[in-house]
């Protein structure tokens, strides 16, 4: 999808972060999870919330062990 890639391209330059990094926060499977909602926001909004629902998730299977 052309939102995914474009998603990916923005967050580097965003964030300075590598690829391997965002593709781990988010994944393929991920993005099209989220697409229905996030193509809707602000790019950076997007990138935000992709984030923050990686960092709950962590936090969720951290507590989990």
């Amino acid at each position: 999808m052309y939102w995914i890639g474009y998603i990916y391209r923005y967050w580097h330059y965003y964030t300075n972060e590598y690829s391997r990094e965002i593709y781990k926060i988010a994944d393929a499977n991920t993005m099209n999870e989220c697409w229905l909602v996030f193509h809707t926001l602000d790019v950076e909004m997007a990138i935000d919330d992709l984030k923050n629902r990686y960092k709950q998730k962590c936090n969720a299977s951290s507590e989990v062990d």
